[in-house]
């Protein structure tokens, strides 16, 4: 297993945004519109909780298209 370490204060955006294989400037709009995930801000950062990331990911990568167009 690779060592990887992950900060005490969670992925920042760039780490995030590969982990979900989506753009920075996805995840930097959003923030701006308290889309899921959800980051905190430590400083001038954004950091998201990787638990929640990878529940993000697991719970949209289970919607079927009919579920997402129907907004289900």
């Amino acid at each position: 297993m690779a060592n990887t370490t992950i900060p005490a204060d969670g992925w920042d955006i760039q780490r995030t945004a590969a982990f979900l294989g989506l753009k920075v400037k996805t995840l930097y709009n959003w923030a701006y519109l308290d889309k899921p995930p959800i980051p905190r801000r430590v400083g001038s950062r954004l950091v998201y909780a990787p638990e929640e990331v990878i529940a993000f990911r697991d719970g949209t990568c289970r919607r079927t298209r009919r579920q997402i167009v129907n907004g289900r």
